[in-house]
């Protein structure tokens, strides 16, 4: 069944199947965005989430996913209340975030996909903060989108991750997603010469203040 699937799919590399018609994982990606979809069960959603997420780690099956509807269904499913079932999809989802249809959802800094991102970085969840703070950290390498994480109340987070976790992991996608955003943003993050600076400015100069003097030599 699609659960047996599911499993069989997290516990093996996308690299790893053999590829041909009517064959290979590009076939399985449907049956698990209807396993979300059809919101029966959490340990299976959960188990298609995590699937997903796999799945989409190869460029070729990210599109494959995206095209099928994943990313709706995969917000869709964030619904639940489950912890676990809403961070195995936000992990998905942040494997899909290089998609150029997805990548398109998050220059408008009102959008929805903005506001998840952001306020998952704020989750009392350490998992699910590293799959946000990742995903906007990759997207923070277009400026279009990091002006737009900027203006959608990002760097507070990103500010807080830096001062007070200990967790190597999320540190390092803190600090990689503020140079970001102060390299592609950087009138955003600290206001434009003669202008009064934005009011998370001295947090940010802060935060990357602190980083500079990091004993984690990636952050």
């Amino acid at each position: 069944g699609a659960g047996g699937a599911a499993r069989v799919v997290v516990a093996r590399s996308p690299r790893s199947y053999r590829r041909g018609r009517c064959a290979g994982p590009e076939w399985m990606v449907k049956p698990l965005v209807r396993v979300i979809d059809g919101a029966g069960n959490e340990r299976q959603q959960c188990g298609a989430g995590m699937a997903l997420c796999n799945l989409g780690s190869d460029a070729e099956l990210r599109d494959r996913i995206v095209s099928c509807g994943g990313w709706r269904t995969l917000q869709m499913g964030m619904a639940c209340e489950n912890e676990m079932v809403q961070r195995s999809m936000l992990e998905a989802m942040a494997n899909l975030v290089t998609a150029d249809d997805v990548m398109e959802k998050f220059l408008d800094a009102k959008s929805n996909e903005v506001k998840i991102f952001v306020g998952f970085c704020s989750s009392d969840d350490p998992k699910a903060q590293v799959a946000a703070s990742g995903a906007l950290a990759t997207l923070a390498q277009v400026p279009d989108i990091a002006e737009a994480i900027v203006a959608g109340n990002g760097v507070e987070p990103l500010v807080e991750i830096v001062l007070l976790s200990e967790e190597p992991a999320l540190l390092h996608r803190g600090a990689v997603c503020l140079e970001r955003l102060a390299t592609n943003a950087p009138d955003a993050m600290f206001g434009k010469a003669g202008d009064e600076p934005p009011q998370h400015a001295l947090g940010a100069l802060g935060a990357l203040s602190v980083l500079s003097r990091s004993s984690l030599e990636p952050a």
